[in-house]
């Protein structure tokens, strides 16, 4: 079988950091056996068994989340040096970073195809950052700028319907955009896992609103302290993460369970013994937790945005209700709180609709991409 050569531009390999992470990780699992990769990035996994050879690029620190890098790959030089001696067939890059801008340079300069995932909303993120004067002005000049580079990609693809429509709203090709889903591990997320007692005896009656994600601004954490804070005596709010917003959510949250950041079978654990899902997200290009959620058998309440808003509506599983209306998605908990039967029938299609979502035909498609796209640039 003849060899494919791939080259990676992915500017976050640490294992379980995000959904970006999660989803390079399960492309990079399910890789053919006739695919030769390299990795660029500057967020390296820990995993000594990495299967490929990694460039570990140089980086800057955010300051408002120190978990993550931004790329400064280096001289250019010395990267294409690196890949004309891999000799690309392709290159699939993650973000409109320095890195992105790399890949794409070297694909045009050697009549070779780049593919991309849209995997954030980046530039809506500048409606969380306090110290960002002329907010809007900004915005718009970052999004100019993404979607500058984005369009010197040969296929974009987007997570959802939604988010088609959004880059082709932003000037990108009908032809060039195509939907590329999420998996789910629907083995490791499963309501069988279910524990009641999972979050100490004393709360084992409660209803369990349970949120899984890292703890930043734009993560909508003020609703949920708001939310917190309306919620009655019988129901529990689960906080799963950490981040920066942590220290004033606890302190503002005393009541909610905060269980820190969880991976692997605690996590699915986590998620098989709460009652439903909430997540008031307005950036999410996809929301991979709430498939996550969805596995486990829990309806989902998301605000109306993104992915989250278009998985839901797909699948019939819970409630997209206004974005930062903490009222609305205390009418919804309230409801399925009370509704023991709408609770469960939810559960059931949840569950349902996960299964349909396996990684493994997800990333054939990924795959067929790939095949389809250099095949493209040989005939030409």
């Amino acid at each position: 079988m003849e060899k494919t050569n791939i080259a990676f531009f992915i500017d976050n390999l640490l294992e379980n950091l995000d959904g970006v992470s999660i989803t390079s990780h399960q492309i990079i699992a399910r890789l053919p056996s006739n695919v030769n990769a390299i990795f660029f990035t500057p967020l390296p996994p820990k995993n000594k068994d990495f299967p490929y050879p990694i460039y570990h690029t140089p980086s800057l620190t955010f300051l408002y989340a120190k978990d993550y890098k931004l790329a400064i790959p280096g001289k250019k030089k010395h990267i294409f040096s690196i890949l004309d001696e891999f000799a690309p067939d392709l290159i699939h890059w993650s973000s409109p970073s320095l890195q992105g801008k790399y890949a794409t340079e070297y694909a045009k300069k050697k009549g070779i195809p780049n593919i991309t995932i849209y995997h954030s909303h980046i530039s809506s993120y500048v409606d969380y950052v306090n110290l960002i004067p002329f907010k809007q002005f900004v915005r718009k000049k970052l999004e100019q700028h993404f979607m500058k580079l984005y369009g010197k990609a040969d296929v974009i693809l987007a997570p959802t319907a939604s988010m088609k429509k959004f880059l082709i709203d932003k000037g990108m090709q009908d032809k060039r955009v195509k939907v590329w889903g999420r998996g789910v591990d629907t083995d490791r997320f499963t309501p069988v896992k279910r524990d009641v007692n999972k979050f100490g005896k004393h709360n084992s009656s409660k209803f369990k609103v349970l949120f899984v994600s890292r703890l930043v601004h734009y993560k909508e954490t003020d609703l949920l302290i708001r939310l917190n804070g309306m919620l009655n005596s019988s129901q529990l709010m689960v906080i799963v993460g950490e981040g920066p917003e942590e220290a004033k959510m606890k302190k503002q949250m005393p009541n909610a369970l905060f269980m820190g950041k969880l991976t692997g079978e605690e996590l699915a654990n986590i998620y098989a013994s709460a009652d439903i899902f909430v997540f008031p997200s307005l950036t999410e290009t996809f929301g991979n937790v709430v498939l996550e959620a969805m596995a486990a058998g829990l309806p989902v309440v998301a605000a109306d945005a993104g992915g989250p808003a278009d998985i839901l509506r797909a699948s019939r599983t819970g409630f997209v209700v206004e974005p930062k209306n903490t009222e609305a998605f205390l009418e919804k908990i309230n409801l399925l709180t009370g509704d023991t039967g709408l609770k469960n029938s939810l559960s059931k299609e949840a569950r349902s609709y996960a299964i349909s979502q396996n990684w493994p035909s997800i990333s054939q498609l990924l795959i067929k991409n790939y095949r389809e796209l250099i095949k493209e640039y040989t005939q030409t």
